[in-house]
């Protein structure tokens, strides 16, 4: 028997991730500058959420790829079958979104992030049951690959508040790396996860079945309605931009 079999070890681990973003997001803010322009727009708040969300993803990303290379049977029996790292992988996202959720509602207004607060529930729901039941931790640990598209979106992100380089070259090519990551990544994820579900819904219990199928049609939902605002906002709106400069 490992330390992270017994349930309590596991919320122990999910608090102390919490508590350790925590920490983590208040040193950044009391002891750390940000870029003037994000002081001038008094934006601060918003810099360094986006900031930790990266600092998540990277990391989250490096132990998601380890956990899928170290693990030869990762793809085999993924309702029951999962290394430890997996494990590891689900328990550090699972204690960030339960942080992002309550700073975000605690530091920021609810109406301006009822998407984000909306894709964190699906992420908490989903996490929790398969941590609390120890079933589909791989499949979670499969939809969590997206976070390695996350990386290329918080540096758009940041890059973008700066302000400095948003008419230049690398913010384009930043741009333009952002949305092929999100279209490779996350709609690899989402089209492998339906390919997995419809191969092995019958094996399925019925409340998973279900469960499954209304997390992954949430998720499909989620994703594509980022993807068209990333595009509008970083492609459309500056072609239109730029045709009434010229005009």
């Amino acid at each position: 028997m490992t330390f992270l079999d017994s349930p309590l070890n596991v919320a122990c681990c999910v608090s102390l991730v919490s508590f350790l973003f925590k920490y983590y997001c208040s040193f950044l803010s009391t002891y750390v500058k940000v870029p003037q322009a994000v002081t001038k727009g008094n934006k601060e708040a918003i810099w360094w959420n986006i900031f930790v969300s990266f600092t998540h993803s990277a990391i989250s990303s490096g132990i998601l790829i380890y956990s899928c290379l170290e693990d030869a049977d990762f793809t085999v029996d993924m309702a029951n079958h999962h290394s430890e790292a997996s494990l590891i992988a689900a328990i550090f996202s699972f204690g960030y979104f339960i942080h992002d959720s309550l700073h975000i509602l605690i530091t920021h207004p609810i109406k301006d992030n009822v998407g984000i607060l909306f894709h964190h529930a699906i992420m908490l729901t989903s996490l929790g049951k398969v941590l609390h039941n120890r079933k589909y931790i791989n499949i979670i640990c499969i939809a969590l690959f997206c976070e390695i598209s996350s990386v290329f979106l918080h540096v758009r992100q940041l890059i973008k508040m700066m302000k400095t380089l948003n008419e230049t070259l690398l913010f384009l090519i930043v741009c333009i790396a952002n949305v092929l990551a999100y279209m490779a990544v996350r709609f690899s994820v989402i089209i492998y996860l339906y390919d997995w579900f419809f191969h092995n819904y019958q094996e399925m219990e019925k409340n998973y079945r279900r469960f499954y199928f209304v997390m992954l049609s949430l998720m499909t939902i989620v994703n594509m309605f980022y993807f068209v605002i990333i595009v509008q906002k970083d492609f459309l709106n500056r072609f239109c931009s730029s045709r009434k400069t010229k005009d």
